[in-house]
């Protein structure tokens, strides 16, 4: 079970990833043309998006509680990757995900200009944390591309 779930875990984060870059990407087109028009793309992938992240965040706290990787000895401060599985990676990706819920809810309530702003901050705000925070193979902290 911890195998299919990490693995899950690993591969949805493309899925997220590419979500989260297209809305950023569709939201800072939108408001660089200063559209006006409300059109129900850019509403349904933010809730795509927000989808994702919290199914992300599910799997990652399943993860947490099952994983042979977590282990609360005395001194696992003292080392970088054991530091980043309990406490970094974690707080960060929830912080990411709180920041993609804040733009999805609040976008949804605003006018058409002020959407696409919101979501451009909020969604490129939380991709810089959730790239910064992903255990990159070349981070050296036990992560793989898939």
């Amino acid at each position: 079970m911890y195998n299919i779930l990490k693995h899950a875990h690993s591969g949805l984060r493309w899925v997220a990833l590419i979500l989260l870059v297209t809305v950023i990407c569709y939201a800072a087109s939108k408001w660089f043309k200063k559209s006006s028009e409300d059109d129900n793309t850019i509403t349904k992938l933010s809730l795509f998006n927000f989808i994702s992240a919290h199914l992300q965040l599910l799997i990652g706290l399943i993860l947490f509680f099952v994983s042979p990787r977590i282990n609360w000895n005395e001194g696992f401060m003292k080392e970088m990757a054991a530091r980043f599985v309990h406490i970094e990676h974690p707080t960060m990706m929830i912080i990411a995900i709180v920041l993609i819920s804040i733009g999805h809810i609040k976008a949804k309530k605003l006018a058409t200009p002020q959407k696409y702003k919101t979501l451009m901050i909020f969604n490129a705000i939380a991709l810089i944390i959730i790239l910064a925070m992903i255990p990159w193979p070349f981070r050296a902290l036990g992560g793989s591309w898939f």
